[in-house]
């Protein structure tokens, strides 16, 4: 086929696929017959046929005998969902990255959550990704990486919520706004109420803002020793350390310049903005010979953690299918026609040790 024919084809999909999601086809209901639908499209009988035949393949049609095509009673454009995860999010040191089994086992419970819905973890430069975009069959995505990596899922027509940071413009359908500086001082609440004081933070570059990122290197992180004392701590300019997570043997050196030195100069509360950072945290602590909490009080922000994480680390988070299930209904709505929030600020509650709750609290919508 040509690309003008093609071309022609997508075309004839995805207005069948809009009238589905819109719900002017709901479950059911009967097809015009191939000569009205190639009128209705301004297309050829044959390329309404192709078109009904690709349908039927991916489940969003059904045919019967004598009875012509009808739309399925679970079409993929109104349950499909996809999780796409963007390179930066899939590996750490040169392995793969347990986020990637939690989100997978999260995207597992949305069928149990939200009845009829299904949503799938995927990569970005995944090609069947790709070649769902093109043809529309998805009914939203939620998007987990940096814009510059999303160029198979935006601008597709399918709804698409995204996460972005206090000074990014928003450019999705929802906009998922994480505060670092509020998560942060959740954190740093934590260890107050545990009697600690002395606060160091190992961040992972979500602290930084393109104000504070043109300030002398000495500086870039002063307003957030002075949000730490406001609250009733102690943070030193040099107990802020920016470390990628994808470098353990940074941040385990980071770790031991931080804490080699006698009790009564050291922090005695650490606070990970990252989950990856943990692994090689904790085996600076076994090197050091501290303990949790004994000598230090570490939080830490995630959703999951790792297999051998003291019980007694301070864990901020929520429960992600919950959040996930959430963010497929906004993306449903907004597939419907239905007005959405743009932006979705995330809050984080504190949930103990390392088992993942499945009824935390959540938090609520912009």
């Amino acid at each position: 086929m040509s690309r003008a024919g093609t071309g022609a084809l997508h075309a004839v999909r995805r207005q069948i696929r809009q009238r589905i999601c819109s719900g002017a086809w709901p479950p059911g209901t009967q097809l015009p017959t191939r000569e009205a639908l190639a009128e209705l499209f301004d297309a050829s009988p044959s390329t309404v046929q192709l078109a009904i035949h690709g349908l039927v393949e991916d489940g969003s049609v059904v045919t019967r005998k004598r009875g012509g095509a009808q739309i399925a009673a679970a079409p993929p454009e109104v349950c499909d969902f996809i999780l796409a995860l963007g390179e930066n999010t899939l590996r750490s040191g040169g392995h793969p990255t347990y986020f990637i089994d939690m989100m997978a086992a999260a995207t597992a419970r949305i069928a149990e959550v939200r009845p009829g819905m299904r949503m799938k973890c995927v990569q970005t430069a995944d090609p069947l990704l790709a070649e769902r975009v093109r043809g529309g069959g998805l009914a939203g995505i939620l998007y987990f990486g940096s814009p510059l990596q999303a160029p198979a899922v935006a601008h597709a027509g399918i709804p698409l919520a995204t996460f972005i940071v206090p000074d990014q413009r928003p450019w999705a359908t929802v906009n998922i706004r994480i505060d670092n500086q509020a998560l942060l001082m959740s954190s740093v609440r934590s260890h107050l109420a545990r009697g600690r004081k002395r606060i160091a933070i190992l961040d992972n570059g979500g602290l930084m803002t393109t104000q504070s990122k043109t300030r002398p290197l000495s500086q870039q992180f002063k307003h957030i020793a002075e949000g730490v004392r406001k609250a009733g701590g102690t943070c030193e300019p040099t107990w802020i350390h920016c470390v990628d997570p994808c470098s353990p043997i940074v941040a385990y050196q980071t770790t031991l310049l931080l804490l080699d030195r006698p009790s009564t100069q050291r922090p005695n509360a650490l606070v990970l903005l990252d989950d990856h950072l943990l692994p090689p945290v904790l085996a600076a602590l076994k090197t050091l010979s501290l303990r949790i909490p004994t000598d230090l009080s570490v939080s830490v922000q995630a959703h999951h953690l790792p297999m051998g994480t003291p019980d007694n680390c301070i864990r901020l988070g929520f429960d992600v299918a919950t959040f996930l299930s959430e963010i497929v209904d906004l993306l449903a709505k907004s597939r419907r026609g239905i007005a959405v929030p743009p932006l979705y600020h995330m809050c984080i509650d504190e949930l103990g040790g390392p088992p993942v709750a499945t009824d935390s609290k959540r938090q609520g919508h912009a």
